[in-house]
């Protein structure tokens, strides 16, 4: 199954084992329909069943079952929650999640400069990682209007607008 980022534990809320979500699409409606995630960080992965969710003022809280105290939470702060893309929020026509990404060719004239390794999701605008196709270095960049001109997911292809953006 296909398994999509939709969001990240940012801290413990109170002592009953809830924790506070940071949603990556900014929707919060699909975290309510949630039976299980998995939370991942590196090489590390668990899976859990989802005892509740629910807005708490404008912060999204989740309590996993087996988590139970706030120092069982700490263990996961800044672990990213995945679920089934088919129970990640819904997408518009153009949109897409920065997973989806991954292998997409960075052009810039026509010429493949090269490709998406991963993306990052602590920033405050979207990176992704390139591996650049002339010397294989490790180039970052920032997924705004200034620097791309189209995402196109049917060619599987980032076009940017200047090329000096990965120099």
């Amino acid at each position: 199954m296909d398994k999509i980022v939709t969001g990240k534990i940012r801290t413990s809320h109170g002592v009953a084992g809830y924790f506070k979500i940071m949603s990556f699409s900014g929707e919060w409606s699909h975290f309510f329909d949630l039976e299980e995630v998995t939370l991942v960080k590196g090489d590390l992965s668990f899976t859990f069943e989802v005892e509740d969710a629910k807005m708490l003022g404008n912060d999204l809280i989740m309590k996993l079952v087996g988590i139970n105290t706030p120092e069982e939470v700490k263990k996961y702060n800044g672990f990213e929650i995945t679920v089934d893309r088919e129970d990640a929020a819904s997408l518009e026509d153009g949109d897409y999640y920065l997973s989806d990404l991954i292998g997409f060719d960075v052009v810039y004239n026509s010429k493949k400069l090269g490709r998406v390794l991963s993306f990052f999701t602590n920033t405050a605008e979207a990176t992704v990682e390139v591996l650049m196709y002339e010397d294989d270095s490790k180039k970052l960049l920032l997924l705004i209007d200034e620097f791309v001109a189209n995402v196109d997911l049917d060619q599987k292809m980032i076009e940017l607008r200047c090329d000096w953006i990965l120099g």
